[in-house]
């Protein structure tokens, strides 16, 4: 994944990586994402984007998503 995009190597764990990674755990439990999803073009996405896509997107099937990228709801309370 790193050598594809070398710059995932400066994107932070506590801002970026872990509440996108959460996001995308909680969507493969549901069975709502493609278990074979390119993790990296998960990180390379803006904000905007992934938020669009990928939280405010699914509101209707885990309307606690957002919860889970604020870090403010556990992926097993989901």
């Amino acid at each position: 994944m790193t050598v594809k995009a070398p710059v995932i190597m400066g994107y932070s764990l506590e801002k970026r990586i872990i509440p996108r990674f959460s996001v995308v755990k909680v969507l493969k439990l549901k069975g709502l994402m493609d278990e074979n999803k390119n993790l990296g073009s998960v990180l390379c996405l803006t904000k905007k984007q992934f938020l669009e896509r990928f939280v405010t997107g699914y509101r209707t099937e885990v309307p606690q998503l957002s919860r889970v990228y604020q870090g403010k709801a556990a992926i097993q309370d989901v």
